[in-house]
């Protein structure tokens, strides 16, 4: 099996994995590898719209209003 996991908090979170693993426990031991240099998908689109904020200075609720704005017409 092969599953993406999510790094946080000094921990490691694995969406779903309950489904896939088929063991109805509490806890569980697995044996992980960390794969370096793995791609990660370009068509994902919060890879493609990381970043796309830095730097700018932003009113939040200005910025709201205007996305609102758009979406009306």
């Amino acid at each position: 099996m092969i599953a993406e996991a999510i790094i946080k908090d000094g921990g490691l979170f694995i969406p779903g994995v309950e489904d896939q693993v088929k063991v109805r426990k509490d806890k569980v031991t697995i044996q992980f590898t960390i794969l370096d240099g793995i791609s990660l998908p370009q068509h994902d689109p919060f890879i493609q719209a990381a970043g796309i904020l830095k730097g700018r200075i932003i009113d939040p609720l200005k910025y709201q209003k205007e996305l609102r704005d758009e979406w009306g017409h």
